[in-house]
């Protein structure tokens, strides 16, 4: 066995060779190669040994990648940045073309009210992206402009607040812009701005003897808001059809509220009021869990002003159970999970449990109106009990009973 015993060319160097002269003596010659290999010859050298090496390399390649992460994800935030300013830009252009509509002539109001939405309006030749969808293009990125316009009375109270009709002396026009990005992703919010505009001086004030208004208000109490719950609940769409061929859709202001006005026939007519969803990121729902509640069969006659009221319209929730000691003989036997609500205003809600090869089961719910919930699976009640936030997402583990 041999054993790895460096002497250095130093110590070598001090042993004596014979009655020579300092002169006549020679450098001292390079060692022979040690027979314990690289890693003394390294050792000896002051290097790195081939351990110190490979860590070297790991934390770099460690490092690097986590530069990497770090320098997509800032060119996508600086992406998104730009994008966001323009528009901003496209959207204040596309309210000051509003405002100019609205008061240039008497007539201005109704021309930008009717249709009340229009996507990708006033395109120019040197805007145009020959996309039917977003039809703007600006520094090599694609838009979508959406103008909503509302009518909104002048003076306090509004239909929302069920003032009648010959309260409603002059209106003013709320617009409101939404624009979106191609590739803009999930989770970046569109920008929204709104701008409220005094029609032209010589514009009708009030109703035409033959019109109606409906004000529908759509507020919720979970979440945040201006003021104090319940909160109006602004940019959300509201659609309401009926009374033959009328067929219009508002956005609601900062109060949560959309006014409608409508030529019903003499004998009155019924109309059904949807809500279409909210313009900004995420999904609102109410105690049904649904996302477009509609209320039905609003008789409406010449001159009368009715409100139409959405409470607890909240931002959605969503939940995961992963199911645990699943067999798959279970099949046809389990195959739901449902949340119980707490507060009886809210409904229960059931979804389908989905089995994938290699992993636990899931039911996924999303959807879901803020509250405290327990789970149930396959008809048995577990002990497994939550609350759920406006806009929250968990995820439990669910035994199987």
């Amino acid at each position: 066995m041999m054993l790895c015993a460096y002497v250095s060319a130093t110590d070598r160097a001090a042993v004596p060779r014979g009655a020579k002269s300092a002169r006549a003596r020679k450098r001292p010659a390079d060692p022979p190669p040690h027979p314990c290999g690289l890693f003394a010859a390294a050792k000896t050298d002051g290097g790195m040994s081939i351990v110190e090496v490979i860590i070297a390399i790991v934390l770099l390649a460690i490092f690097g990648t986590a530069t990497t992460v770090i320098v997509i994800q800032g060119g996508r935030v600086s992406a998104d940045n730009a994008a966001r300013i323009v528009a901003t830009g496209l959207a204040d252009r596309e309210l000051t073309l509003s405002g100019e509509v609205v008061t240039g002539s008497p007539g201005g109001a109704d021309l930008l009210l009717n249709p009340a939405t229009v996507v990708n309006p006033n395109v120019t030749p040197e805007m145009s992206s020959h996309n039917a969808e977003y039809a703007f293009r600006s520094q090599g990125q694609l838009y979508r402009v959406e103008r909503h316009a509302n009518l909104q009375p002048i003076g306090a109270g509004t239909p929302c607040e069920n003032i009648s009709a010959a309260e409603v002396k002059q209106f003013a026009v709320l617009v409101t812009v939404t624009v979106t990005w191609m590739d803009m992703g999930r989770s970046t919010s569109p920008h929204v701005a709104s701008r409220l505009f005094a029609p032209h001086r010589d514009a009708v004030a009030g109703l035409d003897p033959g019109e109606a208004v409906l004000g529908v208000r759509v507020t919720g109490t979970k979440g945040t808001g201006p003021g104090t719950p319940p909160y109006g609940r602004q940019n959300v769409e509201v659609e309401v059809t009926g009374g033959g061929f009328f067929s219009n859709i508002q956005v609601t202001d900062e109060r949560g509220c959309a006014i409608f006005v409508i030529t019903p026939p003499a004998g009155g007519a019924n109309y059904q009021v949807t809500l279409l969803g909210y313009l900004g990121n995420g999904d609102f729902v109410n105690s049904a869990h649904e996302i477009q509640p509609t209320r039905t069969e609003y008789m409406l006659f010449p001159g009368e002003s009715r409100p139409v009221p959405f409470a607890d319209y909240e931002p959605a929730a969503s939940f995961t159970a992963k199911i645990l000691n699943w067999d798959d003989s279970l099949i046809g036997t389990i195959d739901t999970v449902s949340l119980l609500p707490a507060d009886p205003a809210a409904a229960t809600i059931t979804r389908p449990i989905v089995v994938s090869p290699g992993s636990d089961p899931t039911a996924t719910f999303e959807a879901v109106w803020p509250g405290a919930y327990t789970v149930q699976i396959g008809g048995v009640l577990t002990n497994i009990a939550f609350g759920l936030d406006a806009g929250d997402h968990q995820e439990k583990d669910v035994p199987v009973p």
